[in-house]
């Protein structure tokens, strides 16, 4: 969960930072344009992939796994690339509206429905536990009421 905050983190950084980026073109009157620049930007995920020999003894050949442990890391690679490309696009196209007022009512928003999110798993226990309790004190008054007579 942790790393997830991180990257949450850092993509609003890099929309900060695109967001500084149009501020610093715009005072030096410099026309440039975001999406070309950011598609410029690729990473090559060609890795040279070295396995480990195997002995002719073992039955299991760990290639295929290991096929599916890279790919799964140039996944990884990819979209994190892509992430931060449409964050510094977003930061350099909305800089106008970008303010600290805007994320504080993002913030604030996240939390009711985190708060939200955390009271409505508990609701149907608290009403069953409130069923059963009146249904337990209406037993217990009823043998009270019958032990008086």
């Amino acid at each position: 969960m942790r790393i997830w905050h991180i990257f949450a983190f850092f993509l609003i950084m890099i929309i900060f930072t695109g967001q500084k980026l149009y501020l610093s073109d715009k005072e030096y009157d410099i026309e440039r344009d975001i999406y070309n620049m950011t598609n410029q930007i690729n990473v090559s995920l060609d890795f040279e992939y070295s396995y480990p020999k195997q002995d002719k003894e073992v039955d299991i050949d760990i290639t295929r796994g290991l096929n599916i442990v890279f790919k799964f890391v140039d996944f990884l690679v990819f979209a994190y690339v892509e992430a931060i490309k449409w964050a510094l696009e977003f930061g350099y196209t909305h800089a106008e509206s970008i303010t600290l007022q805007a994320f504080l009512t993002l913030f604030y928003w996240i939390v009711v429905i985190i708060i939200i999110g955390i009271i409505v798993p508990l609701i149907i226990p608290l009403i069953a536990l409130v069923y059963l309790s009146y249904i337990g004190s209406r037993e217990l008054y009823r043998r009270y009421k019958g032990r008086k007579r």
